[in-house]
């Protein structure tokens, strides 16, 4: 049977674009102008698939994000021309599948439904898979343990998938697993994931058990191979993979040189291998049937999560970076501080943020050209890479000044950061032509921690720039 989508936009050639692009055998397109127009239909869920012009819808934009927000089973596909790198970084955060610019539909827009299709099938398991465990949870109301048990199951589901529902960072993706409970409900030796995201894949594995006294290569080769020996067409070096291992402090005298046998499930989408989960039981003991079902709704929750994450990293790359240091630029700082901002707010998490000035930076470009300073911006942002941890994020504010926001931080610790950035660049030589010379930098600091309630993002930089200012008039 055709797939039912819905075309809304002011311009009625818009039908005749996604007709020609689109397979008329295999969907209906049905055209309105406005939201309203079709909204009894939307939320009778009649359309498979909803697609937008942005550029006629904005002002209707935040209807759209309710209707996501209450979790309606249409996929949402925003296309068009006016949107800028804030408006699709709300519109991913908020549920939108992807966002089409106007030029690339032809392109694009085929692969793009496809895979809103497949988002929204993978939706819709998941919410049946919920549902079931509800109904389950009726039926066991007479035996206290097993209803316990599933009770444990529905709300760690629901902490998760609030935890990860579009979540576009994934580094510390298996920790916040960790801490919605994933040990508590199904105990394991190893758990972790194997993901693709930006241009590398990842592995992050928790070693629950402390009985393994092995180095991380170790660990990071065995797993790797067990995996790679599971999907056979991956072709990557082990080298290449990024590697996070969390586990306890080991203990002498329990020590165990293999990692035991994984069982692994896919995370994909619309045909699309995204990566891996993998879990492996105390004992080396089999995954029950029920157990088994939680974890492949586990790794659908996580394989929408991690494409969401996936569409975004493309677009933010993109939009977001500056073309002479390779680090992101204002408009980067704009995005990542609003959204780590809210964050620390939320769950009462310190953040710190640095604003850098390079000293006498004009006397440079005064002296040595243009093309020396350049030099020196992209070899200073080179210096800051090498000492931030991963979690943090660097950006060029512009012309010399710099900034680093830091997640979870105090400001003590962003302390400590910048003082092994100034001893770095005294023992670093710049080079250029025959002359070599040191960079100095003077910087201010300021913390969530510090400000009222009632402050801002804004704030936050505001009280670092002033801190920045004070230095360097003293």
């Amino acid at each position: 049977m055709p797939e039912k989508i819905l075309l809304i936009s002011e311009k009625q050639e818009d039908l005749k674009l996604f007709q020609g692009v689109l397979d008329n055998d295999r969907f209906i397109i049905t055209w309105v102008r406005s939201y309203g127009d079709a909204e009894t239909d939307i939320f009778e869920n009649l359309y498979a698939l909803i697609l937008a012009d942005y550029d006629s819808v904005s002002d209707e934009v935040d209807l759209f994000f309710k209707l996501q927000k209450e979790r309606s089973k249409a996929s949402l596909i925003f296309y068009g021309e006016k949107f800028g790198a804030e408006e699709v970084s709300q519109a991913l955060q908020k549920g939108v599948y992807s966002i089409i610019p106007r030029a690339l539909i032809a392109e694009r827009a085929y692969d793009s439904v496809i895979g809103g299709l497949e988002n929204r099938k993978a939706f819709i398991e998941i919410l049946g898979i919920m549902g079931e465990l509800k109904d389950v949870n009726k039926e066991l109301k007479k035996e206290k343990t097993s209803l316990k048990k599933k009770n444990q199951e529905l709300s760690f589901i629901n902490r998760l998938s609030n935890e990860i529902s579009y979540d576009q960072q994934w580094d510390n993706i298996l920790s916040r697993i960790i801490i919605t409970g994933i040990e508590k409900i199904q105990g394991y030796s190893i758990f972790g994931l194997f993901f693709w995201l930006g241009d590398n894949w990842n592995l992050s594995a928790h070693l629950a058990e402390k009985c393994y006294f092995m180095d991380e290569e170790n660990t990071k080769t065995e797993i790797l191979s067990q995996i790679f020996n599971h999907k056979r067409d991956i072709r990557t070096r082990i080298d290449s993979v990024r590697f996070q291992l969390v586990r306890p402090e080991a203990v002498e005298n329990s020590v165990q040189h293999t990692i035991p046998r994984l069982k692994i499930f896919p995370l994909a989408l619309a045909g699309e291998y995204l990566g891996s989960v993998f879990i492996s039981l105390k004992g080396n003991r089999r995954l029950k049937r029920n157990k088994e079902e939680l974890i492949i709704t586990i790794s659908n929750l996580l394989s929408l999560s991690l494409k969401n994450a996936q569409e975004y990293h493309r677009l933010r790359e993109s939009a977001v970076t500056d073309s002479l240091t390779g680090i992101y630029n204002r408009k980067g700082l704009d995005d990542f501080l609003k959204r780590e901002y809210q964050r620390a707010r939320r769950h009462d998490k310190p953040l710190s943020f640095v604003m850098i000035d390079l000293d006498a930076f004009k006397a440079i470009n005064d002296k040595l050209g243009h093309q020396a300073g350049d030099h020196v911006l992209q070899k200073f942002a080179g210096c800051l890479k090498s000492i931030i941890r991963k979690s943090d994020i660097i950006f060029r504010y512009g012309g010399d000044e710099f900034a680093v926001l830091l997640p979870e931080t105090e400001m003590r610790d962003a302390e400590i950061l910048m003082n092994r950035m100034v001893n770095k660049l005294s023992r670093n030589v710049f080079k250029w032509n025959l002359e070599k010379f040191n960079v100095k930098i003077s910087y201010g600091i300021s913390s969530t921690r510090e400000l009222p309630e009632g402050d801002t993002a804004e704030d936050l930089i505001r009280q670092a720039d002033l801190r920045l200012l004070s230095l360097k008039q003293t």
